[in-house]
């Protein structure tokens, strides 16, 4: 497989960066147009309500690829460094940065957020020029092919985005037939095993590992709303989002108050989270169609096709 997927690659990397986003643009507009059948496939890995999973996964990115589409030739485009604390011994040499794809990219994706984050990180590297073998998380597999599908309906070329099976093994095999960059998204734990093996490669890899975000009241906060704000992050997808937060600091001032206020009934907890659930309701009805309208018209403009 690897042989094949980098043959796709060495051709994608030399069409020009317009003719990529052409693809990442068809594929926007097509993901608002299915975001009801791509958030059915994320929410039942994790058994999470539609309106969660179109608000915190399908609208993120949609305009995740809105950003690549504004913004990946001013971030890709060769810069020229300047003189500027330069040693005198360089001082005739001209420096410049230019980005050039890695080749292929082993994506090993997290279990949380099955649609959202392995989605960007694989299109981040398709628009640089990469190829992507996409390991997704356990469950994670159904909601990948989804969007992989709609990817190959814009018209991504055949063997450049490759979903393997959830089994870990799979991106073992994978880095030892010799991938030429990792990005996980996972434990601690994981990363450190993910590490070993690419140490004796010497293979770059991007880490994001596991989070430990803590809440800081200040004297001056509204603890009310301090504590709704906990109660959101606590319970959106279950707590299992990276800033989630895992404890609470109280600037000197601040504690006295806490104790009268900031404490939360769980039978309040309770109603906020009915109250949530009817929102969520009402969002089912009317967020997939304002996705539609934000994204739903993303097509080439004649310029870029």
């Amino acid at each position: 497989m690897l042989a094949a997927t980098r043959q796709a690659q060495a051709a994608w990397a030399a069409l020009p960066l317009s003719q990529r986003l052409v693809v990442i643009r068809r594929f926007r507009g097509a993901l608002a147009r299915e975001a009801l059948p791509l958030a059915r496939a994320s929410a039942t890995a994790r058994g999470r309500s539609l309106a969660e999973v179109l608000t915190a996964e399908a609208l993120p990115l949609a305009d995740a690829c809105r950003f690549l589409e504004r913004h990946a030739d001013r971030a890709l485009r060769p810069r020229r460094l300047g003189r500027w604390g330069r040693p005198l011994w360089l001082s005739g040499v001209r420096s410049e940065i230019r980005r050039e794809p890695f080749g292929v990219v082993l994506v090993i994706g997290p279990g949380n957020y099955p649609l959202f984050l392995p989605a960007v990180q694989c299109l981040q590297a398709l628009t640089a020029g990469n190829a992507v073998l996409l390991k997704p998380a356990p469950a994670g597999a159904a909601s990948a092919r989804a969007w992989i599908a709609l990817l190959a309906q814009a018209g991504l070329p055949s063997g450049l985005c490759s979903l393997l099976d959830e089994d870990p093994r799979q991106a073992r095999q994978a880095i030892e037939a010799g991938v030429d960059k990792v990005v996980l998204t996972g434990s601690a734990t994981t990363g450190q095993a993910v590490l070993g093996q690419l140490a004796p490669r010497l293979t770059p890899a991007t880490l994001e590992l596991s989070g430990m975000d803590a809440a800081i009241i200040c004297a001056d906060a509204d603890l009310k709303l301090a504590a709704g704000a906990i109660v959101f992050g606590l319970s959106l997808n279950a707590g299992a989002t990276c800033i989630a937060p895992v404890g609470s600091s109280w600037t000197r001032g601040s504690q006295s108050r806490s104790a009268r206020r900031c404490a939360t009934p769980r039978g309040n907890v309770r109603q906020r989270m009915r109250r949530a659930s009817r929102h969520g309701t009402w969002w089912m009805r009317s967020r997939p169609k304002s996705l539609a309208r934000r994204h739903g018209s993303a097509r080439p403009t004649p310029a870029a096709a």
